[in-house]
């Protein structure tokens, strides 16, 4: 470990780093200005409060502190901060040999960084945040320098991520949401810098060398983060790069080979980041000598995944589960009628029937499924009823024994006799038994609508509506309902930009990048995810890609001379 006195000094020089990143954010518009600095006070000031009065472990809010300046919303920091501790006071070697294999392998090390340099107090990460955050807004007051119609979009997505409840909280203790922010950020930054490199002017090689090692860096401590999330990104990039190469200015053939190297970089820094997390399928794809061989089963492999990843959290449980309600399961049942499936729909309303696959052969599957009402037993056949038969082929009872004989079957259920009756002659019928049926389990719809409304519905509007339950919640629901509007608020803002400007959205590479994004994040998921906890956590992915769509809009989608704009892009609405 850095000697104490170093470190003193060290944290005087990130002081002043941070001094000067704020100045740096310094934007002509007002407003930008305001919402960053107001950001950053509230966080540092609060961060700081937070951290004191749970190191002291002072009588405030006690039941929700967890000591040594941690909370109860910040569990993931007891695996986090011990093991960037452990690595910080092994050195940097440890922390440059940490495998892949490790938790949030990116974010570990950095930390681990920040506590070799500044020491080991949970405080440490506040700053850490800090950083994160002033490099955020840095990035977002870059993308729109020299376009003017882009500083409402710019202040809309600052205000989106200074002013988000979850991005607040999570920037108070030693968790890797913001850094995961901070680095997706960038790459997407770097993509819209990408964009103008092509499109505005003649590209210059060191300008996209630079923006290139730029996409690589982040994607690789993104995949060291999340690996699903870096996946998607890595598709929906793939589609960027193509499109931007096809409409750039430069060469096509210059475009397109510098489109296929970053690609194959990409790739390369996700494996690596991902490491033993990457499913072995996505592995074989991205590697040369079995992608052809692999493709096709990476579309079922990835829907295996996903359904894992539910039955995990299924299996897991928790206080916030997820449940459908009632309106979504009537909604299922009615899209799943059918002529047959109402004939056989059971008292319990499920709408399953048995089948072969359910370990029933087509003769059972027949049996059952002629059986009339009143007697589910007896199955249809075209042989007479078996009390018929009796008839024509035993003779009569003697009085007594009808008196105390059951109905049905006689020849099996009537006293003895005083001379026994001839034996039954006719061949026995084969009666199946139906079985009970299973109740059906809930379809991908109802999962994905449940979620997707678990996600953009506060929740107690949700269940009167009767759309989801949720149970726990341990009293915070007001602050997950605060946080649903804003992120409400977002969405409606971001559809209404690209409706508005549609024309402009088909032909803008960075439109379709983002939109893609949140697709391939978004309805995994919703489908995905049955902890409400874990759901409002995790939906900053889909956050970030609403925030930034409108200052998407506003990036250069065609070509310009070098007086100015090219007349085909409509103005900023």
């Amino acid at each position: 470990m850095i000697s104490f006195l170093t470190q003193f000094v060290i944290l005087v020089f990130a002081g002043l780093a941070l001094f000067h990143l704020w100045r740096a954010n310094r934007s002509s518009d007002r407003l930008i200005n305001i919402v960053i600095t107001g950001g950053f006070l509230a966080r540092s000031l609060v961060g700081q409060l937070m951290f004191w009065i749970s190191y002291a472990e002072l009588g405030i809010g006690r039941r929700f502190q967890m000591g040594d300046g941690l909370w109860f919303f910040a569990r993931d920091a007891l695996e986090y901060f011990p093991m960037a501790t452990h690595l910080a006071n092994r050195g940097i070697r440890a922390i440059i040999d940490y495998p892949t294999g490790g938790p949030s392998v990116a974010f570990v090390k950095v930390l681990a960084t920040s506590v070799l340099l500044l020491g080991g107090v949970t405080s440490v990460a506040v700053l850490l945040n800090l950083f994160c955050y002033l490099g955020m807004t840095a990035i977002i007051v870059r993308w729109s320098e020299g376009e003017p119609r882009a500083r409402l979009a710019a202040a809309f997505a600052i205000c989106a991520i200074s002013l988000s409840p979850a991005f607040f909280l999570w920037s108070l203790q030693p968790l890797k949401d913001t850094f995961f922010q901070f680095v997706v950020i960038a790459f997407i930054g770097a993509c819209a810098a990408w964009q103008r490199a092509w499109v505005t002017s003649r590209p210059r090689p060191l300008a996209l060398l630079i923006i290139g090692s730029a996409m690589i860096v982040t994607l690789l401590a993104i995949s060291g983060v999340r690996w699903y999330f870096a996946f998607g990104l890595f598709i929906a990039a793939i589609v960027f790069l193509l499109i931007t190469a096809s409409i750039s200015r430069g060469r096509k053939v210059v475009s397109f080979a510098a489109t296929v190297i970053v690609i194959a970089l990409l790739s390369r820094a996700f494996l690596l980041g991902g490491g033993p997390y990457v499913p072995t399928s996505i592995i074989r794809v991205l590697t040369p000598s079995t992608a052809l061989g692999e493709v096709r089963r990476v579309p079922s492999q990835i829907m295996l995944t996903i359904e894992k990843a539910r039955d995990g959290f299924e299996k897991t449980g928790g206080r916030t589960s997820i449940h459908a309600g009632g309106s979504i399961s009537k909604v299922d049942q009615a899209l799943d009628a059918s002529p047959a499936g109402n004939e056989l729909k059971p008292a319990g309303g499920s709408t399953s029937s048995p089948t072969r696959k359910e370990g029933m052969d087509s003769e059972e599957t027949a049996a059952v499924t002629t059986a009339p009402p009143p007697l589910p037993e007896a199955p249809k056949t075209t042989t007479p009823p078996l009390t018929q038969a009796a008839k024509t082929t035993t003779p009569p009872l003697p009085p007594a024994a009808k008196t105390n004989a059951p109905p049905l079957p006689p020849a099996a259920t009537t006293t003895a006799p005083s001379s026994p009756a001839p034996p039954n002659k006719t061949p026995p019928v084969r009666v199946v038994p139906q079985r009970p049926m299973a109740e059906r389990p809930a379809s991908f719809m109802t999962h994905v609508l449940t979620g997707s409304a678990s996600v953009l519905i506060p929740r107690s509007v949700g269940e009167r509506l009767g759309l989801f339950h949720i149970g726990g919640g341990q009293g915070m629901f007001w602050f997950t309902e605060l946080d649903t509007v804003i992120f409400d608020l977002i969405f409606l803002v971001a559809v209404s930009a690209l409706a508005v400007r549609r024309s402009v959205s088909l032909r803008n590479p960075m439109v379709w990048f983002l939109v893609l994004l949140t697709l391939l994040t978004g309805v995994p998921l919703a489908y995905a995810i049955t902890n409400y906890g874990t759901l409002f956590r995790l939906r900053e992915m889909i956050y970030i890609g609403l925030a930034l769509t409108p200052l998407a809009l506003t990036t250069p989608s065609s070509r310009r001379d070098d007086g100015g704009n090219v007349p085909d892009e409509s103005p900023a609405s």
